[in-house]
């Protein structure tokens, strides 16, 4: 090695060989040797002594010690023993008081030259941990320099050095009494010798760099760690640290790469004392500012030097260490490599507490974070799987990482994870499989799958709600025993957020029984408890919320209803549980629809497909088409988004009928009764409908009478049907329907004052739930009915009040009445026509337009197409259909059609 050391530094050696023969010829000289720690500054010293010795000089050495610091002149006892020196003048003036430092460098002087008669080499290394007044000693030294043939060689760290030496070796060097050597990194070809390596291998390259041409580094990278000297160099030197350098040093080796405000998060030191410590290890040379970093950070002077002080960590206290970092690296907003790291290392061994701060952390950025969570859960996963850690433990770490994949839009890896720990044979048994089961399972009844059936014992609430929703997802009413099994568990273990739950599946059950009083009474009961529950006690179970909105939707309440899945989709978000936002989004599409906010509705539905499509859970996709089909006009695809809904839903699927109902309402919007009668028919599972839950009939068998009346067929099975079914379930859109059933009927036999009445007995029917559009189109029917009994004056002012009534509540369009419907739309039209009414100027009623709306309007009349017009105007079609939407409100018109015709006339 020694050998190796010599060949890398030739150079430096030749110019202190050079400067002895100076030196030897009667001239004194000082040489400043300066290098960083392990450049072989103190392996360069001991060869040169070497070297002084075998010409024939005197040669004297000693190196300074930091824990002399306190003693004046303690760094150079040495050299005043030689003379017999004290560190008082000759008078008894002490050392470190005014003129005491020159009178003994007088005395070290004149020593020296009587000494160095014959010549002379001082080696004084590690300068920079020489106390103050050795230092003012050296420096007298360098300025008054000894007038006889003595060679003075100090050597230092540069970052270190006494900046009154500095100044006086600056000044030396200038004068020319002074050499300055320096002993930079070195290059591969140096490192390759060191090594003992060629030249040319890559490794030697390689480690070259990650060294920084340091040759100590260099052979302890190449070495794969310190030998017990280096470490116990480098350990000595870090002894000499106070308290507070110590616990900031440790906490730095932990991060790596800090700033001051990390070390105060992971320290809880205050501020100042931080940014002491922080100052006397940059002072020391421990650690350096980083070159380009974002922000004012620092690291250790090399890895090698973190290393070792990280090692002399306690294991306790390291992992700890690591758990701040992450914390606070999550808190900065941070994420990448460096993060994973903290937490794989803080989870070495992964006891409860850390395990709990890495969750809690990540149950706060699933939403925001959702891939990063990911990463850091699957870590904690394998750490306690590895560690055979508790299943409560490992149970709760995956269900998070399994909702935050899903988050990610990494479906089938969240249902792979969350199915592989159902399937492990540690959980085979027990409390903690059964929760993963529950969790498993509502997911799945959410995705529309089949669940499997749950007996026994005291069942998870979640397993049983899971079961329950399945049921109905099949077009079944949930088991009631287990329901109550259920409630009864939730009750006994003061479980409150489960016994909402199965409040809220007993009252989807009761629902699907046509059981509506009693539905109610426990849909009151569910909503006290969950309005009672912060938000943080219903995290876990945005589902409750889905089933609770749904079930209010069915009994027509449609503001509570409105309030819980919105708190549902909120909850969904926030905690990752992306699978229940499908169905929570068509349950708030369907409310929206139904008030006569079809616009927004059908956004809403648009969603919901976006997130089963990337879920890839085709039943679900299926039932949001549906949804988005019933919410779109004729003009807007809804039959083609009903064709694609009918092919996502398998006809064996529960929710199948879904797609045919809402394929059949689609052809009947475009003028195809028949079909709409076919399909509808046919999805029921025959002309009494027995397929079709209980809710839905009534509306059915009424839509079935007006296609009837249209046709000119018997209408009075359908009336009579629809009837009975609102007989069975007695809400507000079934009595509603079954009025307007009777109408249809009145209207076909020419009672058309009865008519009236039935039609007008539906729409207050309609109106306390909020049902605008229903009861808009009641009244419109009445009108109608009304100009066929010649009751014009009364008509026009049904009319008058049903537009009136449609445009407070925003409803243009969706009123449920079209051409495929007989009395619907055609015969609407026609009776509205024939009621005196106030002829208003085209021309007048085009000034309600903006300048805007009125050139769509100019140019949607000329027959041009939504993308024609918004290239013609440099919009976007959005923006154009926008604005059309707008024009047929103003104009109170229906289609394109109609606008055409009524441009024309203006024109």
């Amino acid at each position: 090695m020694r050998g190796q050391f010599v060949a890398i530094r030739q150079p430096e050696m030749a110019r202190l060989l050079s400067v002895l023969d100076v030196v030897g010829k009667g001239a004194p000289r000082v040489v400043h040797l300066v290098g960083d720690p392990g450049s072989g500054k103190s392996r360069l010293l001991s060869w040169f002594a070497e070297q002084a010795r075998r010409s024939g000089a005197g040669v004297v050495s000693w190196r300074c010690d930091g824990r002399d610091q306190g003693v004046p002149l303690g760094s150079v006892a040495d050299l005043l023993d030689l003379g017999q020196l004290t560190a008082t003048s000759g008078d008894g003036t002490s050392a470190g008081a005014a003129g005491g430092i020159r009178a003994v460098g007088r005395q070290v002087r004149a020593l020296l030259e009587e000494r160095a008669s014959q010549g002379l080499v001082l080696l004084l290394d590690d300068v920079h941990w020489a106390d103050p007044e050795s230092v003012e000693l050296i420096e007298f030294l360098v300025r008054k320099p000894v007038r006889a043939p003595l060679l003075l060689v100090l050597a230092h760290r540069g970052r270190q050095a006494p900046a009154k030496l500095a100044a006086a070796l600056a000044d030396g060097c200038v004068d020319g009494v002074v050499e300055r050597i320096d002993l930079g990194p070195i290059g591969p070809v140096d490192a390759a010798r060191l090594l003992g390596m060629a030249v040319g291998d890559p490794a030697v390259a390689r480690l070259t760099e990650e060294a920084e041409g340091n040759p100590l580094y260099l052979r302890v990278l190449a070495d794969g760690g310190p030998s017990d000297e280096v470490s116990a160099t480098l350990t000595a030197e870090m002894a000499l640290l106070s308290p507070a350098e110590a616990v900031v040093a440790d906490v730095g080796a932990v991060f790596g790469r800090f700033g001051l405000n990390g070390i105060a998060y992971a320290t809880g030191l205050p501020a100042d004392v931080v940014c002491h410590a922080v100052g006397d290890l940059h002072r020391r040379n421990l650690i350096r500012t980083v070159a380009r970093s974002p922000s004012y950070a620092f690291e250790f002077r090399h890895r090698v030097v973190a290393d070792i002080r990280y090692e002399g960590i306690e294991p306790c206290a390291r992992r700890k260490g690591h758990l701040k970092a992450f914390q606070y690296h999550v808190d900065q907003g941070e994420d990448g490599l460096a993060v994973d790291r903290h937490v794989e290392l803080a989870l070495a061994v992964p006891d409860e507490e850390t395990v709990q701060a890495v969750r809690e952390t990540a149950e706060r950025l699933v939403r925001t974070n959702p891939a990063a969570v990911a990463r850091w859960l699957g870590i904690a996963a394998r750490a306690l799987v590895a560690a055979g850690g508790q299943p409560a433990e490992l149970v709760a770490v995956t269900d998070l990482r399994a909702r935050a994949l899903a988050a990610a839009g990494r479906h089938q890896q969240s249902r792979e994870v969350l199915d592989a720990l159902v399937e492990d044979p540690v959980l085979r048994s027990g409390p903690e499989r059964l929760r993963l089961v529950a969790a498993a399972a509502l997911r799945d009844a959410f995705l529309g799958q089949p669940v499997d059936a749950a007996s026994g014992g005291d069942l998870p609430v979640r397993l049983v709600v899971a079961q329950a929703f399945s049921a109905m997802v099949e077009n079944l009413a949930p088991n009631p025993e287990l329901v109550a099994l259920a409630l009864d568990t939730a009750r006994r273990s003061h479980d409150t957020a489960g016994e909402a739950g199965a409040l809220a599946v007993r009252a989807m059950g009761q629902i699907y029984g046509g059981e509506v009083d009693a539905a109610s009474e426990t849909v009151v009961a569910c909503a006290r408890l969950v309005d009672g529950l912060a938000d943080d006690a219903l995290d876990g179970d945005p589902e409750y919320l889905a089933i609770l909105g749904w079930a209010e939707a069915l009994l027509c309440w449609m503001h509570p209803a409105e309030r819980h899945l919105r708190r549902g989709m909120a909850l969904a978000r926030r905690t990752g549980r992306v699978h229940a936002l499908p169905l929570l989004l068509v349950g708030l599409s369907g409310v929206r629809r139904q008030t006569g906010r079809t616009d927004e509705a059908r956004v809403l539905a648009a969603e919901a497909v976006d997130h089963a499509r990337r879920m890839e859970a085709g039943e679900v996709l299926g039932l949001a088409l549906a949804a988005e089909a019933l919410c779109a006009a004729p003009d807007q695809h809804a039959l083609w988004l009903a064709e694609r809904a009918a092919a996502e839903l398998s006809p064996r699927h529960g929710w199948s009928w879904a797609a045919s109902v809402a394929l059949g309402f689609a052809a009947g919007a475009e003028g195809d009764g028949e079909r709409f009668r076919r399909l509808v028919v046919e999805a029921g599972g025959g002309p009494e409908l027995p397929v079709l839950p209980v809710f839905l009939r009534a509306p059915c068998f009424e839509a079935l009478a007006t296609v009837a009346i249209g046709r000119g067929e018997d209408v009075r099975p359908w009336v009579e049907r629809a009837a009975l079914a609102a007989e069975a379930f007695p809400g507000p859109v079934q009595r509603g329907a079954g009025e307007l059933a009777w109408g249809h009927l009145l209207r076909a036999s020419g009672e058309g004052h009865a008519a009236v009445a039935c039609y007008l007995k539906a729409a207050e029917t309609f109106a306390p739930a909020g049902l605008v559009p229903s009861q808009v189109r009641a009244i419109l029917l009445a009108a109608t009915a009304a100009v066929e009994a010649g009751s014009f004056r009364l008509a026009g002012m049904l009319v008058g009040r049903g537009r009136a009534l449609a445009a407070q509540f925003g409803v243009s369009r969706g009123l449920g009445v079209s051409r495929g419907f007989g009395v619907a739309r055609g015969e609407e039209d026609e009776g509205v026509r024939e009621v005196p009414r106030p002829r208003e100027s085209p021309c007048g009623a085009l000034g309600t337009l903006t300048n805007r709306e009125q050139e769509v309007a100019r140019i949607a009349g000329e027959g041009a197409t939504t993308r024609e017009i918004a290239k013609r105007l440099s919009l976007s079609p959005r923006t154009v259909d926008v604005h059309l939407t707008k024009i047929y409100r103003k104009l109170h018109l229906r289609s394109r059609a109609e606008l055409a015709r009524f441009m024309a006339a203006v024109n």
